[in-house]
């Protein structure tokens, strides 16, 4: 159940002072504002609280068991804030320190050593010690990272030996007529290898677990930076190594294309689905980075400028997104999507960007996601792969759907959480310009790399023109 501690706190004081009145005055409010907030708690719980008489409120039997434990807990909060006020003066208190071992070492503990001297008052707790959750998830990642770079490193092997070269030529170093055997194989085992590093299916698992262990700004680089590594890879195995003319119409394009629509697919699903906002966001990754490895597989010159556009415009929204998650949880404490309900009226500058950012990965106009899904979309139909030129683009637009789908609840429930919420507790809570700052450019990023996309276009068309 969603606790709303300000209700609790409008309980805790009505049952003290036994009058609206005098509540009201304490809590800085209005009378009618106190009588909702205790209806609403009481209509949460099933029961009443008060009786109401011509001399004030009279806690129920049920008012008085609860009074019993929110006593406690208030008690508990006025001693936190006489320990806090206390701490300010750094005459005692506690203070909890987590780094790295390089950043103990070299810089904090000579700080730490005078800042004893001066306070010996206060506790110093310091730990280097990862979470068990961050453990885990780097060791997946380990694992993950160390088999697909095996199968990249067998490839290029392989590549090196029966190719004669692995010196990436525009267009290939080989022609279909001269292939080797075995080198369909040992491509579509190398796509698979690198394929790990951009998130595909299934090689893909990775990707959910390290983003929500990850801080925000980490986050936003293995989102918006890392996974592309593996989509460099790919592109200079197919078009600048194998060639793109040895693999069109093969089973290697059929099955590439294959396993990016299925991770195109899957990871949107898994993000509707997913609660956590960060881990939404991860398997939100997992299906956009496919929309750029599809673009690839298509292996004509359109799929392939929407691909690359794809590319900066992934980077630019999704690092807008990690920042805007990263800030929602660091002001607020809350990690799940149904906690963010009115968050755009306590955070709308974050909210704002959320919503640019993310009518961006839908690919709404005049974004640049909408002008890099048209493309892969326009891209599909050109491949004359039967079942592929109708399949691609349902797939994508379904994506669309469900991208808007697990996207734009946190702008609607953030902007209008509905008539029965209580905004008597709202609160400022926008971050510092160190956090905003970077935001607000990155949406600005989103608009601009639609508006003026036609250069980059051109660009990507020359590099096009040269590999098919």
């Amino acid at each position: 159940m969603y606790i709303n501690y300000e209700y609790y706190r409008v309980f805790y004081y009505a049952a003290k002072c036994g009058n609206l009145t005098k509540a009201a005055a304490l809590l800085q409010n209005s009378q009618p504002n106190l009588t909702r907030a205790i209806k609403t708690l009481e209509a949460e719980l099933g029961c009443t609280l008060f009786s109401r008489t011509n001399r004030g409120l009279i806690l129920t039997p049920e008012g008085e068991a609860l009074y019993r434990h929110i006593r406690v807990a208030f008690a508990e909060i006025e001693a936190g804030e006489a320990a806090v006020t206390q701490s300010r003066t750094l005459e005692r208190g506690s203070v909890f320190l987590a780094a790295s071992e390089g950043a103990l070492r070299c810089l904090l503990l000579p700080v730490l050593r005078e800042f004893r001297a001066r306070h010996p008052g206060v506790h110093l707790r310091i730990s280097n010690h990862s979470t068990p959750q961050a453990v885990a998830a780097g060791i997946k990642y380990l694992v993950y990272s160390i088999f697909g770079a095996m199968l990249g490193l067998l490839g290029i092997f392989f590549f090196s030996n029966y190719l004669g070269t692995v010196t990436f030529v525009p267009g290939g170093v080989e022609t279909a007529a001269s292939a080797p055997s075995g080198l369909l194989l040992i491509t579509f085992l190398v796509i698979i290898g690198f394929g790990t590093k951009a998130g595909m299916f299934p090689m893909h698992g990775w990707l959910p677990t390290a983003h929500p262990v990850a801080p925000a700004p980490a986050s936003a680089v293995l989102s918006g930076v890392i996974t592309k590594a593996g989509v460099l890879a790919v592109l200079r195995v197919i078009y600048y190594l194998v060639g793109a003319d040895v693999l069109r119409g093969t089973w290697v394009q059929k099955g590439f294309m294959t396993l990016t629509l299925i991770t195109v697919f899957m990871g949107s699903m898994l993000a509707y689905r997913e609660p956590l906002i960060k881990k939404r966001l991860a398997y939100s990754t997992v299906s956009q980075v496919s929309y750029v490895l599809f673009g690839l597989a298509c292996m004509v010159p359109t799929a392939f400028e929407g691909a690359m556009l794809h590319v900066v415009a992934h980077s630019v929204i999704k690092d807008a997104l990690f920042l805007c998650a990263g800030a929602f949880i660091h002001q607020t404490g809350k990690t799940y999507v149904r906690e963010l309900r009115g968050i755009g009226k306590e955070m709308p500058i974050t909210t704002w960007c959320w919503t640019i950012a993310s009518l961006g990965l839908i690919g709404i106009p005049p974004t640049g996601g909408f002008v890099s899904k048209w493309e892969l979309a326009t891209g599909s139909l050109q491949t004359g792969l039967a079942g592929f030129d109708v399949i691609g683009p349902v797939i994508l637009i379904v994506s669309a759907l469900l991208t808007a789908a697990y996207l734009l609840p946190v702008t609607i429930n953030g902007f209008f959480p509905g008539s029965d919420y209580d905004y008597s507790g709202l609160t400022n809570k926008e971050g510092g310009k160190l956090m905003t700052v970077p935001m607000i450019l990155l949406a600005i990023g989103v608009v601009v790399t639609g508006v003026f996309a036609q250069p980059l276009i051109n660009a990507i068309a020359v590099a096009a023109a040269s590999v098919l």
